[in-house]
């Protein structure tokens, strides 16, 4: 007679004859791995699933790390086992000011109001911190053709002095001064300044705002929005300049 051809037992069957079918002995088992949050209990040898996973077990939200650039900050909710994270939601930060300071750095501010000048009707305008004259540090808005609208400086209790600051600063207020005199881009530039700094408002709030800061000027008193002060003017050599800051 022909000698059996045996095949090794598996996890389900014994060592078997592939020529007459024959078996001898018994089948290995499984070896199972525990179920896990996504995954049901499985054998180790073979892949065999049995039952379900356990699924998740949400914990509390937490909080990303905030882009203030964008002005929006990431709520995660972990699950407490395997710490994945299984649920996201993308929120808009309301403020970007604590404790007596704007969060966003010199940078970031400077990035943020360029990425919002889009969104104002009709404007073209770019952004690009600098280091003016005055040796502070600085921003600048230009138009389209690089003409400039405008030089922001940033201060905190005096103007930002660019040899002892990084341009990572934070900052309590900014003063902008008007290369222009034509009122539609002075205006345009006023809208963007207001909307980067409170995240909150839409352009139409903004020109809200805007106004009420204009009719304030009458009186020279600043115009408060959501604890932010904003003052419009004339400079002593005849520019028109904004002021922002925040309330004390």
């Amino acid at each position: 007679m022909a000698d059996h051809k045996w095949k090794e037992a598996t996890c389900e069957e014994p060592e078997t004859c592939t020529v007459c079918g024959k078996t001898q002995g018994t089948a290995k088992g499984h070896t199972w791995k525990a179920a896990t949050c996504t995954v049901p209990k499985t054998c180790s040898v073979c892949g065999k699933t049995e039952g379900e996973a356990l699924g998740h077990t949400p914990g509390e939200v937490e909080m990303g790390e905030p882009d203030y650039v964008l002005a929006t900050v990431w709520l995660n909710t972990k699950c407490t086992v395997c710490g994945e994270i299984e649920d996201r939601e993308l929120k808009g930060l309301k403020y970007l000011y604590e404790d007596g300071k704007f969060i966003p750095s010199i940078d970031e501010f400077t990035e943020r109001l360029g990425k919002l000048y889009p969104y104002v009707k009709d404007c073209d305008y770019t952004t690009q911190v600098v280091v003016t004259d005055d040796d502070v540090l600085g921003s600048i808005i230009a138009d389209g053709n690089r003409d400039r609208i405008g030089t922001i400086l940033f201060f905190n209790n005096k103007i930002i002095d660019a040899s002892s600051r990084s341009r990572r600063s934070t900052f309590s207020g900014l003063l902008c001064e008007f290369s222009t005199e034509n009122m539609d881009e002075i205006v345009s530039a006023i809208l963007g300044i207001i909307m980067a700094v409170d995240p909150s408002l839409e352009e139409s709030d903004a020109a809200d705002v805007a106004r009420k800061m204009v009719i304030s000027m009458v009186s020279s008193d600043p115009y408060y929005e959501d604890g932010i002060g904003y003052v419009f003017g004339n400079a002593d050599g005849g520019n028109y300049r904004l002021v922002v800051s925040l309330e004390n």
